[in-house]
């Protein structure tokens, strides 16, 4: 009987580590998901810097550049705390839809309100990415809480910035 025991209680480590190792796969993977994101956002704002002549946008896009650089490196490091391999690169939907950009902009020249557009677009579905993790059923740590809610706010601030400029161009 004692051996009978032991080995239920084995068996209730056993599935403990696997639920928790399951919540931390899922963790991993949304902070991939927004860590993708950080890329996407970052190549969207080379590539704005490119398209623009005035310097004040190009200047605001560099600083998302950097803005969006620091949110990789703190979700880089979140997600090999957490003992997961964080990705390297943006997504392949987003290097899509840069490439259909380009071919966009060759055929006929970008205008600011256009970039601004896309600028907007993409920070909506960062934003909506941030709340999804934020509102999943993940019980997350309250560092990762905070830094997610920071960077929401960050990308919010951008929208409301992003649509400002767009008023006047």
């Amino acid at each position: 009987m004692p051996s009978g025991i032991v080995l239920s209680d084995m068996l209730l480590i056993i599935i403990l580590k696997i639920r928790d190792m399951s919540y931390t796969e899922k963790l991993i993977d949304k902070l991939n998901d927004v860590l993708r994101r950080s890329y996407d956002a970052m190549e969207g704002y080379e590539n704005a810097i490119d398209d623009m002549s005035e310097e004040q946008l190009k200047n605001f896009f560099k600083n998302q550049v950097m803005e969006r650089r620091v949110f990789a490196q703190e979700l880089t490091t979140e997600v090999a705390a957490l003992g997961g391999d964080p990705v390297t690169q943006s997504s392949f939907k987003a290097s899509l839809h840069r490439a259909w950009m380009d071919l966009k902009s060759s055929i006929a020249s970008s205008n600011t309100e256009e970039v601004l557009q896309e600028c907007i677009r993409g920070e909506e579905t960062a934003r909506d990415d941030y709340q999804d993790i934020l509102e999943s059923d993940l019980s997350l740590p309250p560092r990762v809480t905070n830094m997610l809610k920071n960077h929401k706010f960050r990308i919010e601030e951008t929208i409301v910035k992003l649509k400002m400029m767009e008023k006047v161009a």
